[in-house]
């Protein structure tokens, strides 16, 4: 996903924070779920959006933060 292809969906954002993996062997579930996590701690953001429930749950898990999961119509780390 790049910002051109999210502002075509009518998405406005600020920022879109990309990983930067050398390759696909330097890209592990747990450093892209880490990277995620990090950059949503950072951004002192309320919510995260996130379309893979496995990695959404994570995040919620790790920031103690509501992260919204579309594609299973679900928010994770909302009681």
């Amino acid at each position: 996903m790049s910002d051109l292809s999210v502002t075509r969906h009518g998405v406005k954002l600020d920022r879109l924070v990309m990983g930067t993996w050398a390759d696909l062997r330097d890209r592990s579930w747990e450093k892209v779920v880490w990277h995620k996590v990090t950059a949503f701690r950072e951004a002192g953001l309320q919510f995260f959006v996130e379309s893979c429930p496995r990695q959404a749950e994570a995040i919620s898990r790790e920031t103690g933060r509501p992260v919204i999961c579309p594609g299973v119509g679900r928010v994770f780390g909302v009681v």
